[in-house]
């Protein structure tokens, strides 16, 4: 029905029973004063009182009728139906290297733990284990790895696919002239462009600081310099244009904020710059899990600000209470590393054997067993 005829309905209603009350007046014809009424004679009765309705239940009936809306209630299945209505968020591959792989963060959790964990636990509702298409290995072969890692992905159809530091090792190694690092990085760039789903991307971010971290991780000949990784993440705007699909989340520009020694506050997580110890390893270029956890943060916004389809309720934004979802969610895998280290520390050390009697041990056993046999 249109907007506002169920209004008018009641109002309809409404005038009925004042119209039937009206005629039923004219019938009995006018109401004498009652004996003993202390109001003013020649005043009328109030409008609905007992002796111009009659039975007041009756009344009452009706005008609980004529309330009632008159629009049909929208059938119990629609809400459920919305709620399982497909998302982007069904069937996610997630491609990436060291970050992506959650490098170092098992020994902090005491099991192994990724991106694709932390995004489950982000999420508020229950998701599918992300198709896992990320590698520790990326940086010995960026090609080939990376080439196979997508085109697997594709493959599997994604929903989406999340690839935040897909692009690194493609733009930092070693490279035997600048022109060379440009096409390396291009070749990255054409191996994400065969995905029609919607795609966020990671540009590249400065980490020349970890040039001083323990262990050292990179090389100062693998770094690009300020130029050069300007012009990668110019080249990554440019072709994010071309790709509707493509959403480019800032990885660099929450580096820097991180490390600028001042204070970030993202959706309503504050970030103080004292912080900075329990966000990054030693190596300086790998996150710890809270580390993680804002990177996820991050991204999450920019494809949350990007895209009209991925609404923020989708996630939980408390990064409290993400690392909370992420560690209890590894207690199962957490027993049974556990399991596994004793299993393999009672086979390194195995029991000694027990000790040889002395010979007067030996005398008195002799002696018992001759005295019970002789018995």
């Amino acid at each position: 029905s249109r907007p506002g005829a169920h209004v008018t309905k009641k109002v309809s209603s409404l005038d009925r029973v004042g119209s039937d009350s009206a005629s039923a007046r004219s019938r009995r014809g006018s109401v004498a004063p009652r004996g003993g009424d202390d109001r003013t004679p020649s005043a009328p009765e109030p409008h609905g009182s007992r002796s111009e309705l009659g039975d007041p239940m009756q009344n009452l009936f009706a005008l609980f009728l004529a309330f009632l809306p008159q629009t049909p209630a929208a059938p119990p299945s629609a809400p459920k139906a919305a709620e399982n209505a497909p998302t982007l968020l069904d069937k996610v591959a997630i491609l990436g290297a060291s970050l992506t792989e959650g490098y170092g963060l098992q020994a902090e959790l005491g099991a192994p733990v990724w991106m694709g964990d932390v995004l489950r636990a982000a999420a508020k509702r229950d998701l599918a284990a992300p198709e896992r298409e990320s590698s520790l290995l990326f940086f010995a072969d960026p090609r080939g790895v990376g080439a196979k890692s997508a085109k697997d992905a594709r493959e599997k159809q994604p929903t989406f696919v999340l690839a935040l530091d897909f692009l690194f090792w493609f733009g930092y190694g070693e490279f035997a002239t600048p022109e060379k690092r440009l096409e390396s990085f291009d070749f990255g760039l054409a191996q994400l462009a065969p995905f029609t789903c919607p795609l966020l991307v990671g540009d590249l971010p400065d980490m020349s600081s970890a040039l001083g971290g323990k262990p050292q991780m990179l090389q100062p000949t693998q770094v690009p310099d300020a130029a050069a990784l300007a012009a990668m993440n110019e080249r990554l705007r440019a072709w994010a244009t071309q790709h509707e699909n493509v959403v480019v989340f800032p990885l660099g520009e929450l580096s820097a904020k991180l490390r600028s020694g001042k204070e970030l506050v993202l959706r309503g997580n504050t970030i103080f710059p004292s912080e900075l110890p329990e966000l990054f390893q030693s190596d300086l270029l790998h996150p710890k899990a809270m580390g993680t956890i804002v990177v996820w943060l991050a991204a999450a916004d920019a494809l949350v600000r990007a895209r009209r389809d991925v609404p923020a309720t989708w996630f939980e934004w408390d990064r409290q209470q993400i690392y909370r979802r992420l560690y209890a969610a590894q207690e199962s895998e957490r027993k049974k590393q556990r399991e596994k280290k004793q299993k393999e520390w009672e086979r390194d050390h195995p029991a000694p054997p027990p000790p040889q009697p002395t010979p007067e041990e030996k005398r008195q056993a002799e002696e018992k067993q001759r005295r019970s046999g002789g018995g």
